[in-house]
């Protein structure tokens, strides 16, 4: 049985951690889950919106016991640093950023991410 996969391109617009939000609300009945994988979303499409060039890809995957696979890819600048996407910086709590990857990390059953060509994936999976 192949479960349910959804995806949508999102212009890189200051708006674009919302149109996630919309997508997930239209895909993912209200519960905890959807909580969990909205808060993901916003901060991985914020992250792609920062760091990234081009259009943002998200793809959300059911699977069974209300578990959900969201992925946010895009082009990852090249000229800029390398992505930080250990998560492990102690960040300074005054600090205005940089807590993102750790409330993904705090909130994701797991998650991870890897390079296709010029393309940064990132991954997380919400079990509720």
């Amino acid at each position: 049985m192949t479960e349910p996969k959804y995806s949508r391109e999102l212009a890189r617009t200051r708006e674009c951690a919302r149109l996630a939000r919309d997508f997930l609300e239209v895909h993912v009945p209200a519960s905890p889950a959807r909580e969990s994988l909205e808060l993901v979303a916003s901060e991985l499409v914020t992250n792609a919106f920062t760091h990234g060039i081009g259009e943002i890809h998200i793809t959300l995957e059911s699977g069974p016991q209300s578990k959900w696979t969201l992925r946010v890819s895009s082009d990852f600048d090249a000229s800029a640093d390398p992505p930080d996407l250990g998560g492990q910086k102690v960040r300074h709590d005054l600090a205005k950023n940089g807590r993102g990857l750790q409330v993904v990390g705090a909130v994701s059953s797991e998650w991870g991410w890897n390079m296709s060509g010029p393309t940064l994936i990132v991954r997380a999976t919400i079990s509720h």
